[in-house]
């Protein structure tokens, strides 16, 4: 959010990860969708503040955890500690949620939405399984 940079509503980028499909002057209106249902804070939404796509993509390569922090919006009803947040931002960009590097333990919420691109839903599959189509 407050980005310096709004570059095709990427202020807005979270909708994106939910409905990659969606033309982006709808993102704002599919945020506050779930904004206003509660659903982002209640599975504490990764959302930031007076950064960009670009500096939040070097900061990850470069392992900034500490600057990914400061600039953290906590959209939650739950407190969060410094820690607590850098660990949040760790264990989401460790999350791959297709192929064989699946972490099956992550449950990510509104992927079986934003993935109805060719009407089907998007089914991850476990290792094996994706070995098997290779």
């Amino acid at each position: 959010f407050d980005g310096p940079i709004n570059v095709l509503n990427e202020d807005f980028h979270v909708v994106h990860h939910q409905y990659p499909g969606a033309h982006w002057t709808e993102h704002p209106k599919l945020y506050q969708k779930h904004k206003d249902s509660g659903e982002y804070s209640e599975h504490v939404a990764s959302a930031f503040r007076n950064t960009h796509a670009f500096e939040l993509f070097f900061l990850i390569i470069l392992r900034e955890y500490d600057v990914m922090a400061d600039k953290f919006v906590n959209m939650s009803q739950k407190q969060l500690t410094r820690d607590q947040i850098k660990d949040l931002i760790k264990t989401r960009l460790r999350t791959c949620w297709w192929g064989h590097r699946a972490n099956l333990k992550s449950h990510l919420v509104g992927k079986e939405i934003g993935n109805l691109m060719d009407g089907k839903p998007f089914l991850a599959k476990t290792g094996a399984e994706a070995k098997k189509d290779q």
